[in-house]
């Protein structure tokens, strides 16, 4: 058996190792997330377009999606969710993502109506590592 300090050293290290792998997978998981929800609303915004009786049809539309979705994929495809992502994606025409903020965080930002106000809190959550609302 090793001495007592460089087993413990060697234990620290492999934890780090680990802990600090496990957060580049969440962060990598979440941009990949994020970067789908921008995609669907996309998808979605560029469906909607070619309707000529685009209110009715929209409301239709998203309840279909919302329904079907479920039972194809399971949660996270309600009809506020994809409400959400087709306003993300308008939102943003380009997506674009410093990396530190998640669905989450986009969410309450899209909840502000005024756009300055969403660019003041999005350009600050980024700043403050992602931390919306801090």
């Amino acid at each position: 058996m090793l001495p007592e300090p460089a087993y413990k050293s060697l234990l620290d290290n492999i934890s780090q190792t680990f802990s600090a792998a496990r957060g580049k997978a969440y962060s990598l998981i979440s941009h990949i997330l994020l970067e789908a929800h921008w995609s669907i609303g996309k998808q979605i915004v560029e469906y909607d377009q070619h309707r000529q009786d685009k209110a009715i049809y929209c409301k239709k539309l998203m309840q279909n999606l919302a329904k079907d979705l479920l039972l194809q994929l399971g949660k996270g495809f309600s009809l506020s969710n994809l409400y959400l992502m087709r306003q993300f994606c308008e939102a943003y025409p380009i997506f674009q993502t410093s990396g530190k903020l998640t669905w989450s965080h986009y969410g309450e930002i899209l909840s502000v109506s005024d756009p300055l106000a969403r660019i003041f809190m999005k350009n600050s959550a980024s700043a403050k590592d992602g931390v919306c609302g801090s």
